[in-house]
């Protein structure tokens, strides 16, 4: 069965990003799509006496169909909310520098388990992918430039009052076609050992 690229994209990114939140307990609610071409609103996290909140986590990608980068911006406290049972005792604060590297840590791991996903149900349509290692920023001056690529993605959710973006940035070439190939990729919590 052929399948056209784009609704098959967007309906993985959006669901794989959905999904990692939801296994560490914070709901996302998908909003409306920024207009065409135009980049995603980042998140914006301040608090009293200017202390910056956002982050964004980047991660590059290649593959001889597809290659780009996926962008997940959101807040420090989205990213704590988000944090494993095992690790979420106590509460942290924007203003400790321990606990600003553990967020900033945690929230490049998110990224990286979005693209995981993404990577994962493109097996099934034959597509392989090499994954880069996520770079994470933070401050208050988050800004998206506007996309290159035609068939960059963004999506925006609610996280019970707060903002995480997706943005999945893609080259490829203008008549790809995905065929699904029944090929399974490693269940989400599988461990592979190579």
């Amino acid at each position: 069965m052929s399948v056209i690229l784009e609704g098959t994209v967007d309906s993985i990114a959006s669901r794989a990003c959905v999904d990692v939140f939801a296994s560490y307990r914070v709901l996302l609610k998908e909003l409306p799509k920024p207009p065409s071409g135009a980049p995603p609103t980042p998140s914006v996290g301040q608090r009293p006496g200017g202390t910056a909140t956002s982050l964004a986590a980047v991660i590059g990608f290649t593959g001889s169909q597809l290659r780009g980068c996926l962008i997940l911006t959101t807040t420090f406290d989205v990213v704590a909310r988000a944090r494993p049972e095992s690790i979420a005792r106590g509460s942290m604060s924007a203003f400790s520098w321990s606990d600003w590297v553990m967020v900033r840590d945690w929230g490049g791991e998110l990224a990286n388990q979005v693209l995981g996903r993404i990577k994962n149900k493109l097996r099934g349509f034959g597509v392989t992918l090499e994954v880069g290692v996520p770079t994470v920023f933070s401050g208050s001056a988050i800004a998206f430039a506007k996309p290159k690529s035609p068939q960059a993605r963004a999506f925006v959710f609610d996280a019970g009052g707060q903002r995480v973006s997706l943005w999945f940035d893609t080259t490829l070439g203008r008549d790809t076609v995905l065929l699904e190939s029944g090929e399974e990729g490693a269940k989400e919590g599988d461990v592979i050992l190579f």
